[in-house]
């Protein structure tokens, strides 16, 4: 992506290739619902991602609350990533409460398919996700204590996967528990797990939960009087974001 306009331009242009699908996904739907309902669901949430990556949450939602109600019209159970997107879209705009609800519901239908699968949960990355967003969502009504279950269980799944530990998902699971500490003032315990995020190596797909990581441990190390290391900190924020920008704008979501 050479710059955040090309990354905005591309997103448009997305936008106009999903409306149209959607548009003809709606055809097929008014003709057969039976047939049409799974190319009609598909087209929603796809137009609704591209919505949330364009900062328009309340499209989003209402697009995937259609999405889900399609789905249920068919007699079909929604995804653990049609409500882990729902829970997002909601928490985008401040319906925290609403958010959790949607993210709960995420859970325990990526915990389900999960046991089913007999997939490892340091493994799976929906279920990080989905973790991690539930537990912002919490974080977000000041349920700190409940917070901090949530971030800690999702640490030890990555730590305990049977890989020895998720290179992928770890800098996320410190960070959120790290700024969970910074937010109820627990600073002596949030800085060692922010610096062990921040010594990990960034994944190219994600630079900016990375670079939001190195936001939140300058804000720690500022509100102790760090005003040095939290500029440096900083700096090595926009440094990401810079090498983000340089990323064709597929990769970048």
């Amino acid at each position: 992506m050479a710059s955040k306009p090309t990354q905005d331009a591309y997103l448009k242009k997305q936008e106009s290739l999903l409306e149209a699908d959607l548009a003809k996904a709606e055809r097929a739907y008014g003709a057969s619902r039976t047939q049409g309902a799974d190319t009609l669901s598909t087209a929603l949430f796809r137009l609704a991602n591209n919505y949330l990556q364009q900062g328009r949450s309340a499209e989003a939602e209402s697009l995937l609350r259609r999405c889900l109600q399609v789905g249920a019209d068919e007699g079909k159970k929604p995804s653990a990533l049609e409500l882990h997107w729902l829970g997002l879209a909601c928490m985008k705009q401040g319906k925290f409460q609403e958010s959790e609800q949607s993210l709960r519901q995420a859970l325990a239908t990526q915990e389900k398919w999960g046991k089913d699968s007999q997939v490892d949960p340091g493994s799976d990355s929906a279920l990080s996700g989905i973790l991690s967003s539930l537990g912002t969502a919490c974080m977000e009504q000041k349920k700190f204590s409940e917070a901090e279950s949530i971030f800690k269980r999702n640490l030890a799944n990555v730590k305990g996967g049977k890989d020895g530990g998720s290179p992928v998902f770890l800098p996320s699971a410190l960070g959120d528990l790290a700024w969970l500490y910074t937010r109820s003032e627990r600073y002596a315990e949030a800085e060692p797990l922010f610096a062990q995020a921040v010594l990990l190596r960034a994944n190219a797909h994600a630079l900016e939960a990375q670079a939001i990581i190195c936001d939140h441990y300058a804000e720690c190390l500022r509100r102790q009087g760090k005003t040095a290391a939290a500029s440096g900190m900083t700096a090595r924020a926009e440094e990401m974001r810079a090498q983000k920008a340089r990323l064709n704008p597929e990769m970048d979501y």
